[in-house]
């Protein structure tokens, strides 16, 4: 008898198992949208339960970004650091999860990150690196950037999408530029247009006009005349002629966190069908998509001292490299997303065939609908894009205004201030976060 409803109790089992929710996502969101981080922290400690178990990942992730946003950089790479641990150490799933999430839904399974959360965690590291002028700690995560999308581009191949991060190879060239290390910068602002040339067949970005800007001045620092006279035939004559080599140049590079990331929903392909005895049976397929959301401005306009106004300009369109690296796999998710349906039809015929009971047929049906989950887990305290804003100031202190332009392309209404103190020859690196 205790092994006829065997299989209805380990059933029930998963289903408990398999439908934890991460409620608290909503309420770090939330908080998020209101630039209330400490609130959002505090979020994730109170409900730090749902983050045990197979969701542990998802907890360094968001702890790391919302420490980031708090300016307490160390403890935020810390929490990075243990997320990066844990992705390796979940490298290979067990066996025992693989076998379980085929019985209910993906949530069962230890979440190991996207592919770009999995890249992103190292460009979150490289930014508080360069947030606190750790040039040597920056330069290291841009190698571990480097080294995950080589082993992404080996899973892929050329179907890949993400195979490039031209974000994270500017930031790498920045810092050695910062370290006067023009060579190497160089070759570093060579290999992000490439990256951008990248991201404008794949993600339809515009090229960026700073890449544009260094590389003619660093081909022509180093003395690369033919390299110069190519990117200025390239390029043509709307950018000015860069000045000379100076060590005195001071920069501010203003990081912009545009937004919030697309969230995952699940979506449904059900069919009602009739088991090998005649009673009805629905199979029912559930498969992860990422559902857009806008960003929030267009770009961002900061006011200079002799007058002028810079303009920020789009680096990494998070959000679409975030749907289309999920479309990418799709064809695997939907694979097993059927072989999971299967395996519940089995089970439940057999569950049915041994009862005998138009109630346990009943009971089969609500399982087989209720745990049909696709795995929506994600990294949500991410940004829905990048910006930079680039600009040379004389040393000593500023106090600047920033505009924020809306994406209908008008200023919205009210200015932030900036203050920003510069050393002679100083590069500088500060974040700017515009949840909404």
């Amino acid at each position: 008898m205790r092994l006829r409803f065997f299989p209805a109790v380990l059933l029930l089992f998963l289903f408990l198992n398999g439908c934890a929710g991460m409620q608290v996502a909503k309420k770090v969101e939330r908080s998020m949208a209101a630039g209330d981080y400490a609130g959002a922290l505090a979020a994730i400690e109170k409900d730090k339960k749902q983050y045990a178990g197979a969701n542990s990942l998802l907890y360094y992730f968001d702890r790391g970004a919302l420490l980031q946003r708090m300016g307490d950089y160390s403890a935020s790479s810390t929490d990075l650091e243990e997320g990066e641990l844990l992705i390796e150490k979940l490298y290979g799933t067990s066996v025992t999860e693989a076998m379980a999430s085929m019985l209910v839904n993906d949530m069962s399974m230890s979440y190991t990150g996207e592919d770009f959360e999995q890249v992103m965690v190292h460009i979150i590291k490289e930014l508080n690196y360069l947030y606190k002028h750790d040039l040597q700690g920056a330069m290291v995560e841009a190698r571990k950037v480097n080294t995950r999308l080589v082993q992404l581009s080996d899973k892929y191949g050329k179907e890949g999408v993400y195979k490039q991060d031209a974000f994270a190879r500017y930031l790498a060239a920045f810092a050695r530029e910062a370290e006067q290390d023009y060579n190497g910068a160089y070759i570093d602002y060579k290999k992000a247009y490439q990256a951008f040339e990248w991201y404008g067949k794949h993600y339809g970005m515009s090229m960026p006009l700073m890449i544009k800007e260094d590389l003619l001045r660093l081909s022509r620092w180093v003395g690369f005349d033919d390299e110069y006279r190519h990117w200025r035939k390239a390029f043509g004559d709307d950018i000015p002629e860069p000045g000379r080599r100076s060590r005195q140049r001071s920069e501010l590079l203003l990081v912009i966190y545009d937004g919030m990331v697309p969230v995952k929903h699940t979506r449904y392909v059900a069919k009602p069908i009739e088991d090998p005895d005649g009673n009805p049976y629905t199979l029912k397929v559930a498969f992860p998509v990422f559902e857009p959301r806008l960003p929030v401005i267009s770009r961002v306009r900061l006011g200079l001292p002799d007058g002028q106004v810079a303009v920020s300009q789009l680096m990494e369109p998070l959000a679409a490299i975030a749907i289309q690296n999920l479309e990418q796999r799709i064809g695997l998710i939907t694979v097993k997303a059927i072989a999971r349906a299967t395996v519940k039809y089995i089970a439940a015929y057999q569950v049915r065939k041994a009862a005998r009971s138009q109630l346990v047929n009943l009971a089969t049906n609500i399982f087989t609908f209720v745990t049909e989950r696709a795995d929506t887990r994600s990294w949500r305290t991410l940004p829905n894009r990048f910006h930079l804003l680039r600009v040379c100031l004389p040393a000593g202190q500023h106090d600047l205004e920033l505009r924020l332009v809306s994406l209908e392309g008008e200023a919205r209404p009210g200015g932030r201030p900036l203050s920003v103190s510069l050393k002679e020859g100083e590069k500088k690196v500060m974040p700017l976060y515009v949840p909404r």
